[in-house]
């Protein structure tokens, strides 16, 4: 009886885990900017699993933006990458 229990608790065990694993996505800081990201107006931070998102993301977060705000991010490649509305990515000046 025991051993039966033990089993059924490893099996629910493997497939909490391979669930979890399954929906794990990294998630990515988005600074989000007022108008041209060159000026520096931050309003805030937010966390994304989409950049092609960060942008409308932003504008739908903060009231500040007012439909006006760029998301961008840190790429280990090219600096820092913004969105525009379209969801088209450009490096930041």
């Amino acid at each position: 009886m025991r051993k039966t229990w033990f089993i059924r608790m490893l099996l629910v065990l493997f497939i909490m885990m391979i669930s979890i694993s399954s929906y794990a996505e990294e998630s990515i800081t988005v600074t989000c900017y007022v108008g041209d990201p060159s000026d520096y107006e931050e309003v805030g931070e937010i966390e994304v699993f989409n950049t092609a998102k960060a942008t409308s993301t932003c504008n739908k977060i903060f009231n500040d933006c007012k439909g006006q705000c760029t998301g961008c991010y840190l790429s280990d490649e090219a600096g820092e990458i913004c969105i525009d509305k379209k969801g088209k990515e450009f490096a930041k000046e």
